[in-house]
């Protein structure tokens, strides 16, 4: 059985996300130093590409942490792939003919459609996808002096200092009320 409730946000959608307690976990979040985002020799053409692109998004939403470096490889090679196959479609048929006269469906639909899917995984976690967005604003994170922080850091009152407004039974019987 697998696990209840929503999937946890990841660091892209605290990050893009309207509410105080996602913006203060990603004002903790930890950004990659720019060592980490360097491209991988092995990424080449699209791949590279993607790679370039992505980086460029995810530090401009202030949210690229050197632990997302494997992922965001994953996700290059995805694209790269997925480039690849679109690029060799047009080329070809979408029905292949077999030795025995037999007609199938071009194996690199099912190529483009398996690396269409992993790109739109590791998109949703990076918050790369319009669905990722939705309804959610990217902006700098405030001070701490924001309207909810001020709300919550205030003082406690004193004991037995009154705070309401009914005092209650005694007041009432005393022929306060």
């Amino acid at each position: 059985m697998g696990q209840r409730g929503p999937k946890p946000k990841t660091a892209a959608e605290h990050a893009l996300s309207n509410n105080w307690r996602s913006k203060a976990k990603a004002r903790d979040a930890v950004v990659a130093p720019e060592w980490a985002t360097k491209r991988p020799p092995f990424l080449k053409g699209e791949a590279a590409a993607a790679w370039d692109h992505a980086v460029e998004s995810l530090a401009e939403m202030n949210i690229l942490s050197s632990a997302d470096a494997d992922a965001l490889m994953a996700y290059a090679e995805a694209v790269g792939e997925f480039i690849q196959a679109a690029k060799k479609m047009q080329k070809e048929n979408l029905v292949v003919e077999g030795p025995g006269g037999n007609t199938y469906a071009n194996p690199l639909i099912g190529i483009k459609q398996k690396a269409a899917q992993r790109i739109k995984d590791f998109a949703r976690q990076f918050g790369l996808t319009p669905e990722a967005r939705i309804g959610v604003k990217a902006e700098k994170p405030k001070d701490k002096t924001d309207d909810k922080t001020r709300f919550f850091d205030r003082k406690a009152p004193a004991p037995g200092t009154f705070v309401g407004g009914a005092k209650g039974k005694k007041a009432r019987a005393a022929g306060a009320g």
